[in-house]
């Protein structure tokens, strides 16, 4: 959902130490908030995500027998939702997935 932060990124360098090529994907997905949480203001850092990534990039090109990144994955939502984004409302539109009982002793 962008907005990296250190976890992010250990993740990243982790993938780079598996396999030799690292695709990182970068979305911040309308059907993550409810209907009274603010998408707005979640934190969008594009250019600053971008810069960590070529920092720890540039960082794996230095060690031997690392991946690389090779693909930032940043759809739009349009892209994403061809038709429309899926309402987080109980009664909105779109496809939702509920496992029962398994996801009411998860949450």
């Amino acid at each position: 959902m962008g907005a990296l932060h250190e976890g992010h990124l250990s993740l990243v360098r982790q993938a780079a130490q598996e396999n030799t090529d690292v695709f990182v994907s970068i979305y911040v997905n309308p059907t993550q908030f409810g209907v009274n949480e603010d998408l707005d203001s979640y934190p969008k850092t594009w250019d600053t995500d971008v810069k960590m990534l070529e920092t720890v990039d540039n960082e794996l090109a230095s060690k031997s027998g690392s991946g690389r990144i090779s693909a930032i994955f940043a759809p739009t939502t349009k892209t994403m939702y061809p038709t429309l984004p899926p309402s987080s409302e109980i009664l909105g539109k779109g496809s939702f997935v509920t496992i029962t009982p398994l996801g009411t002793l998860l949450e």
